[in-house]
């Protein structure tokens, strides 16, 4: 457990290895410097290390990222709510 507290030289495999100990994958992406501060509000945790979004932050970035037309971006919300609803169904760490 100590090892999924997120420390200053987390590497990207323990965090993988933690995320997989409750059911979750880890999904990596990278964007160009400056693009989510641009768009969204994060909180930055207490810790300083790390920052999170709402959901729905997620999709408009997602939006912009695929450049989707506005039917096929649809589908996909639908997909990812979908599938964010059945992960959300993990014992709470």
């Amino acid at each position: 457990m100590k090892h999924c507290k997120m420390q200053t030289d987390l590497r990207i495999n323990t965090y993988a290895r933690c995320a997989a100990a409750f059911d979750m994958d880890v999904l990596l992406i990278h964007l160009p410097k400056g693009m989510i501060d641009s768009m969204i509000a994060t909180t930055l945790h207490k810790s300083l290390r790390f920052s999170t979004m709402e959901q729905e932050d997620l999709i408009v970035i997602l939006n912009r990222l695929c450049k989707l037309d506005s039917r096929r971006f649809k589908q996909h919300l639908m997909q990812l709510l979908h599938q964010l609803g059945k992960d959300s169904e993990f014992p709470d760490g």
